[in-house]
C-alpha cells in the first residue's frame, strides 16, 4: 500500500473537478427537460409543502414518498424560487463534491487511486444525467459517500463522529428507507471493524434519531408509526399473479375503492402480497431472482428519463422508449459501467476486510435484500455506484504496477460473475433492439 502521507496535486485535482462541475452545468443549461413520472410527484409535494407548509396531496395530509427529496426541493424552492433548474444546479454542485470525496477515500490507498476515482465520477456518465432529473440518487449517493468519509476517517471511534455518521444514514433513509438496513448491519459487523457494539448501538442511535420525529408525524397525522406508506402498495407491484420483476403499476380494483384512506390501501396491499407469497413460494423466489436481474440491468432507465423521444411511459412501452435513445450514446455509458460494475466487483471481493470493505457489503446486502422482495430497475442500483468506481480505481492501480495477480478460485469465481452479468444485459439489449 502507498503512503497516504504522499503530497496530492491540487492543480490535477482543481482541473478535473472544475471540468466536472462545468460539464453538468452545461448539460443542464443545454438539455432542460420537465418533471414527469416520480419527478413530477417530488415536484409536486415540494411545491405544496411551500406553498401551504404541509406535506400533502390535493390538500389530504400523505407519507406515500419518503420526505428526504421533496424537503430538498422545497428548500430549493424556498430559499431561490420555483424553479427546477435551480436544485439541478444544486444538485450538480454536489455530485462534483461527491467526485472530491472520492478521492479523499481513495488517497486512504494511495493518492492515485483517489485522483482515478475522481476523474472516473468526473466523467462517469450516469452521474452527468442524474443531476438533470429530479430524483433521488444523485443527492443519495452524496450522502452515502459523505457518510463513508466521515466513518473511514474516524479512526480512533470519537463519538460525536460516530453518531454524526449515524445521523447521515438516518438522512439517506428518508431518500429510501431501505437504507435503514445499512446501520443494523453494521452494528452486526461492529467487531469486525474494530469498534465497540456499544458504538454501532451509537450509530443505529444517531440514524434513529433523524427518523423518529418524521415516523411521529405519521402516527399522529396518518395513524401509522411508519416511513412511509408505500411498503405495501410496492410490495404488491413485485408479488402478485401478474408480477414480472420489473416495476408494473398494474393493480386490482379493490386496491382502487374510494373509501380507503392512504394506510388503509397499503395495509390491503400488503395483506394480498403476503397471501401471495405465502400461497406461492416457489414462484416468490423466482420472480426474487428477476427482480435481482432488473436491478443490475443496462442502464436504460436513465438514458430514457434524459435522453428518450418518449421519457413518460405513458402509452408507451420500455423497449420502444430505449429503441429511441441515440445509439452511440447507449454503446458509450453502458460499456463505462460494465466495466466499472465488474471491475469494482473485482476489487471489493479481494480488497482488505476495513471499514470500507464492510460499508460496501452493507449496502449491496441492503439493496439486494430490499429489490429481491421488492421489485428491481436498473435506476436502483446507482447508490452503489461510487463505491464500485473505488474498487475500480483500485484495480486499474494494480494492473498498470502489475500486482493484479488472482487464485484459481478468483478467476471461476470473476468468470461466473462476468458471465451473469454479460448474460443480463445481452438478454435485455437483444430483446430491445430486435426486429420484433
Amino acid at each position: 500500500m502507498e503512503s497516504s502521507s504522499s503530497a496530492p496535486r491540487p492543480r490535477i485535482l482543481l482541473a478535473m473537478l472544475l471540468g466536472a462541475l462545468l460539464i453538468r452545468i452545461v448539460f443542464i443549461l443545454a438539455h432542460q427537460t420537465l418533471p414527469v413520472s416520480d419527478e413530477f410527484e417530488y415536484d409536486k409535494l415540494a411545491r405544496t409543502l411551500v406553498n401551504s407548509g404541509t406535506y400533502a396531496v390535493d390538500g389530504v395530509s400523505t407519507a406515500y414518498r419518503p420526505p428526504g427529496y421533496p424537503a430538498f426541493l422545497a428548500l430549493s424552492y424556498f430559499l431561490f424560487g420555483q424553479d427546477t433548474l435551480i436544485p439541478k444546479v444544486i444538485q450538480a454542485i454536489l455530485d462534483t463534491l461527491t467526485a472530491y470525496l472520492l478521492f479523499c477515500i481513495g488517497r486512504i490507498r494511495s493518492e492515485r487511486v483517489g485522483l482515478i476515482a475522481a476523474c472516473t465520477w468526473s466523467l462517469f456518465v450516469p452521474a452527468i444525467l442524474y443531476v438533470n432529473l429530479l430524483l433521488t440518487e444523485s443527492l443519495t449517493a452524496f450522502i452515502l459517500v459523505a457518510s463513508v468519509f466521515i466513518f473511514l476517517e474516524n479512526t480512533e471511534n470519537r463519538i460525536p463522529r460516530l453518531v454524526g455518521f449515524g445521523v447521515l444514514m438516518g438522512i439517506s433513509a428518508l431518500f429510501k428507507p431501505a437504507l435503514f438496513l445499512v446501520p443494523l448491519l453494521l452494528l452486526l459487523l461492529s467487531t469486525r471493524m474494530s469498534i465497540q457494539p456499544r458504538h454501532g448501538i451509537l450509530i443505529v442511535a444517531g440514524a434513529f434519531l433523524v427518523l423518529l420525529p418524521w415516523m411521529i408525524r405519521n402516527q399522529i397525522t396518518l395513524g401509522t408509526f411508519s416511513l412511509s406508506t408505500n411498503t405495501g402498495m410496492n410490495l404488491y407491484i413485485g408479488n402478485n399473479p401478474e408480477a414480472t420483476g420489473a416495476y408494473r403499476g398494474v393493480f386490482p380494483d379493490i386496491l382502487a375503492d374510494p373509501s380507503f384512506t392512504e394506510v388503509a390501501r397499503d395495509r390491503e396491499a400488503m395483506s394480498l402480497a403476503k397471501e401471495y407469497i405465502i400461497s406461492s413460494p416457489g414462484t416468490f423466489l423466482l420472480n426474487g431472482a428477476k427482480k435481482l436481474v432488473h436491478l443490475f440491468r443496462s442502464e436504460g432507465d436513465v438514458l430514457i428519463a434524459a435522453f428518450s423521444e418518449y421519457p413518460s411511459p405513458v402509452g408507451m412501452g420500455f423497449k420502444q422508449r430505449y429503441r429511441s435513445v441515440p445509439i452511440p450514446l447507449t454503446i458509450l455509458t453502458n460499456i463505462l459501467v460494465f466495466a466499472i460494475l465488474f471491475a469494482g466487483f473485482l476489487g471489493w471481493s479481494f480488497s482488505i476486510r476495513n471499514r470500507q470493505f464492510w460499508f460496501t457489503f452493507s449496502l449491496l446486502f441492503a439493496l439486494l435484500a430490499a429489490h429481491f422482495v421488492f421489485f428491481g430497475g436498473s435506476r436502483f442500483h446507482f447508490i452503489i455506484m461510487p463505491f464500485a468506481v473505488l474498487y475500480f480505481s483500485e484495480v486499474v492501480v494494480s494492473f498498470l504496477k502489475k500486482e493484479l495477480k488472482l487464485t484459481g478460485r478468483q478467476k471461476v469465481l470473476l468468470m461466473t460473475a462476468f458471465l451473469v452479468l454479460s448474460a443480463i444485459w445481452s438478454y435485455e439489449l437483444f430483446v430491445v433492439f430486435s426486429a420484433n
